[in-house]
């Protein structure tokens, strides 16, 4: 009696966090803005929707690229911006190819 109840709560357990996974791809919003200011990005770690798209905006007196292995947004000037749509699940790094200690993480979900 005992291992079936403890079966079933396995189960439970497992559903309910399939469940929240789930609902949490779907709670991830399909556009967010960065801003690039101070040498950093802010926020530095942002999650969006698949087929969601990020508004990276310079707001600093340096020129700053939007910079990843599949991206480059080229120098943005002070005021400038750029716009990446993001179509795979995972985990994109982002950098400033300027200014080496400029990162930020993108979640894609």
């Amino acid at each position: 009696m005992k291992l079936l109840f403890v079966l079933m709560m396995s189960g439970l357990l497992i559903a309910c966090s399939q469940t929240v996974e789930q609902s949490s791809a779907v709670d991830a919003p399909l556009e967010s803005t960065v801003s690039i200011e101070d040498n950093a990005f802010s926020p530095n770690t942002v999650t969006i929707k698949r087929g969601g798209t990020i508004t990276f905006v310079n707001e600093d007196s340096a020129a700053h690229t939007v910079t990843s292995d599949s991206f480059d947004s080229g120098d943005l000037k002070k005021g400038e911006s750029f716009e990446q749509t993001f179509t795979k699940t995972g985990s994109v790094s982002i950098h400033c190819a300027n200014h080496p200690g400029m990162s930020m993480k993108v979640i894609v979900k």
